[in-house]
């Protein structure tokens, strides 16, 4: 038994084709050698499976050809004639749901300034209002520094708009995810879903 990734991807157009690959590599590196065979090869959602990723997706081309309602087991058998939602709900993933974790990691990350969580960086910067909570001069000073601090794990303070309706003075947007997932390795399942993810 060996852990691994099952992979949800799109080869050609109206296909889903549901796959595994080790746990040591990305899905960048799975995209660039399927590539190889099949250009617009893009992997839409993958999960990490701890214990055997063989049986799980096992399990998974099974549920798939009940859906889809084929009996292929040959060659082609990871093909599925079904849109990728459909196909992510049959399987029992769910791209919100996978969000929602990447959201949880991320902001319990800590990028290093006086042992502050990513939640607590961006609660300040929306607390420290120059003129408002505090003097001009220092709100900005240490909003940039905060800033700086979320920018070195490739998020971003991103600042409300008033047509947004948000609570909030600013929120956080992933702004580099290979730079995040250099920080925190732990978000390696979530890769597919971090771009220009919000907080």
């Amino acid at each position: 038994m060996a852990a691994g990734f099952i992979y949800f991807a799109s080869t050609l157009p109206g296909l889903v084709k549901v796959g595994r690959f080790a746990r040591h590599l990305t899905v960048a590196d799975k995209e660039r050698q399927y590539r190889t065979l099949v250009p617009g090869f893009t992997i839409h959602h993958a999960y990490l499976v701890k214990d055997d990723v063989v049986a799980e997706e096992a399990r998974i081309l099974a549920h798939l050809r009940l859906v889809a309602g084929t009996t292929v087991t040959g060659a082609g058998r990871e093909n599925f004639n079904l849109p990728m939602d459909v196909a992510l709900k049959a399987a029992g993933t769910s791209v919100a749901e996978l969000e929602e974790q990447a959201r949880a990691t991320i902001r319990a990350m800590k990028p290093g300034l006086e042992g502050l969580t990513v939640e607590e960086i961006i609660a300040e910067i929306n607390h420290n209002r120059g003129g408002v909570t505090m003097p001009m001069a220092p709100a900005l000073r240490r909003n940039s520094t905060l800033g700086r601090a979320l920018r070195s794990v490739g998020l971003h303070a991103s600042p409300a708009l008033p047509e947004q309706e948000l609570d909030v003075h600013v929120y956080g947007v992933v702004l580099d995810s290979g730079a995040l997932l250099k920080a925190c390795p732990a978000l390696k399942p979530c890769a597919t879903v971090l771009d220009t993810l919000t907080l």
